[in-house]
């Protein structure tokens, strides 16, 4: 049994996300997810960036027709054992990047793969690439200009590793750096998942896709 793809949509209205997967080629609109994300806490940081990840996917699923397959994502940063959230001041970005300063966090990317359906909608595929971060240890001068530029802003880590934050992290972050994973989209896992789903942006980039073996 097969079902044709019609058309993709990324659940969020991010630049960054929308810069990331429009590198892989394929044709995607985006939507923006109404749902109160803070509201979403799961056991662990990694569980609350899927459960999240899912519930944008799939609002923005239930207002979609038919025959769309939705792309949801989240990130959160875990240190020792606790979820930071977005700073939304100078003061708390300043104070955030105190707090990482000489110390290993993790970022869970999160991404969740739904299926609009008539009825009701699918979830085919949750997965999370966790990328540990070495932030070396930081003068209080070094974080204050790095405040100043304002890449802080949005960041759950109060930072951009493709700006101005390369500079707060040591050489250990990059054995297991993925740059796209750490800007919230993990592009290679989320390639690999919709080639077995049956979408190739390389042979097929406008659509629509069919897939199989998926009981949609």
């Amino acid at each position: 049994m097969s079902h044709l793809i019609k058309k993709i949509v990324l659940a969020s209205q991010s630049k960054f996300r929308k810069t990331l997967l429009s590198q892989t080629n394929i044709a995607f609109t985006t939507h923006a997810a109404l749902i109160n994300e803070h509201e979403i806490l799961a056991a662990t940081p990694k569980e609350t960036a899927e459960q999240r990840a899912i519930s944008k996917a799939d609002s923005v699923a239930s207002c979609l027709n038919d025959s769309c397959l939705v792309i949801g994502c989240d990130q959160t940063l875990e240190l020792e054992n606790k979820m930071l959230n977005k700073p939304k001041s100078q003061e708390k970005a300043y104070l955030q990047l105190k707090k990482l300063s000489g110390k290993q966090h993790t970022l869970h990317s999160a991404v969740s793969l739904v299926c609009s359906k008539a009825d009701s909608n699918k979830v085919l595929k949750v997965f999370t690439v966790s990328t540990p971060m070495y932030m070396r240890q930081l003068s209080l001068s070094e974080i204050n200009q790095y405040i100043e530029s304002n890449e802080w802003q949005g960041c759950v880590g109060a930072y951009r590793i493709e700006g101005r934050g390369v500079n707060l992290f040591n050489e250990k972050t990059a054995l297991s750096l993925d740059t796209s994973a750490v800007m919230g989209l993990p592009l290679l896992s989320l390639l690999e998942s919709l080639r077995i789903l049956g979408i190739n942006p390389l042979t097929n980039q406008q659509g629509p896709w069919p897939t199989k073996g998926l009981g949609l």
